[in-house]
């Protein structure tokens, strides 16, 4: 099973859960901001023209692709011979980011740069030493809503160019 495919299913049952509490589907109820993201993802990847994928195992490309975080340094990238490193600004640590955002973020750019690279239908390795952060991205959920963010778009992007990490 792939992780947009988990991530899909995590998505439905947060969604049907939320649903399931109110037994008159003509009321009107406040919906919670999480099922809302999650309806947005949906309408999003239904809009995804020919969105069907083959079950076929994907080619893994041999890409060296590294990732890290640092707090008191920042974020860097490598992608085979070429790097990019961007420094964290005073305040990126509010509104819920905290240092599980930001290795969550560097992944983020890191399939950024795949993705505008023009890898697509492959299989690909990302290094990095998260193991919370990649436990979050296959089980699709965190405990960190900033990081749900994260996740969704990572799957939409991941989805579009038809990646496994």
């Amino acid at each position: 099973m792939s992780p947009s495919s988990i991530n899909k299913a995590v998505l439905i049952s947060l969604l049907s859960h939320f649903l399931s509490k109110f037994p008159n589907i003509h009321m009107l109820h406040h919906i919670p901001s999480n099922c809302l993201n999650d309806l947005r993802w949906w309408a999003c990847t239904l809009c995804i023209p020919h969105g069907a994928h083959s079950l076929l195992p994907l080619p893994h490309l041999p890409v060296g692709v590294w990732v890290d975080t640092s707090t008191y340094i920042g974020i860097g990238v490598l992608v085979d011979s070429h790097w990019a490193a961007w420094w964290l600004v005073k305040v990126w640590d509010s509104d819920g980011q905290d240092i599980g955002w930001a290795k969550a973020i560097v992944i983020e750019l890191a399939v950024m740069w795949l993705t505008c690279s023009n890898f697509h239908d492959a299989c690909l390795k990302i290094n990095c030493d998260n193991m919370s952060i990649i436990a979050s991205f296959w089980k699709g959920c965190s405990c960190n809503p900033a990081c749900n963010q994260v996740i969704l778009r990572l799957s939409l992007s991941l989805t579009t160019s038809n990646i496994i990490i």
